[in-house]
């Protein structure tokens, strides 16, 4: 691996488990269980749908990582749990680059720069966004008393607070955060 990709995963680590505690220390006091993870989310997708599946799963296991420690600085039982704060966030980041990798394929051809460049990035941060409450949320019900055990409850609740704007900004930031980032390490080169 080439030091400068190694100092971009840094970067982008740092970036994440930034905008994760600022999330968590704001949103944590309103929601418990499952802190809205708006901004973390959409950097972590960004990363997953950056390059390759390696980097997706990269992308998703730091993301893990990060929320794992953070639930070990709030004192958050659930998160502390690596099978509901790792390993989803584990498959949502292959999630995430393979809906952006099918997307690419698809529009490979296509004249209009938006379907080209943007779409797939949007797609591959709403898929990661998707899978990574989906999953969450069903190792949480499965696992746990969150939520009293019941997966429709607990995916009842998120859809409210966390979801719909979780969604939003991996359709919206994902691509916005992607493009420039690939302007900025041409730029660089």
């Amino acid at each position: 691996m080439k030091s400068k990709t190694i100092a971009l995963y840094g970067i982008w680590a740092a970036l994440i488990f930034v905008t994760m505690v600022l999330e968590t220390y704001v949103f944590t006091p309103l929601l418990p269980i499952a802190p809205p993870a708006v901004l973390s989310l959409a950097t972590a997708f960004s990363l997953c749908v950056f390059a390759d599946w390696k980097t997706g799963l990269i992308g998703g296991t730091v993301m893990g990582v990060c929320s794992l420690i953070v639930a070990l600085m709030i004192g958050n039982p659930y998160f502390l749990l690596p099978y509901i704060s790792v390993l989803p966030r584990m498959v949502a980041g292959l999630a995430a680059w393979g809906g952006a990798k099918l997307i690419c394929l698809c529009t490979k051809n296509a004249k209009n720069t938006f379907l080209r460049e943007t779409l797939p990035y949007s797609v591959g941060g709403g898929i990661g966004v998707v899978t990574n409450t989906f999953c969450v949320i069903s190792m949480l019900a499965l696992t746990t008393d969150a939520y009293g055990g019941s997966f429709v409850v607990a995916m009842g609740a998120v859809m409210v607070t966390n979801t719909l704007f979780e969604l939003l900004a991996g359709v919206l930031l994902v691509p916005v955060i992607v493009t420039v980032l690939k302007k900025g390490l041409k730029r660089s080169k």
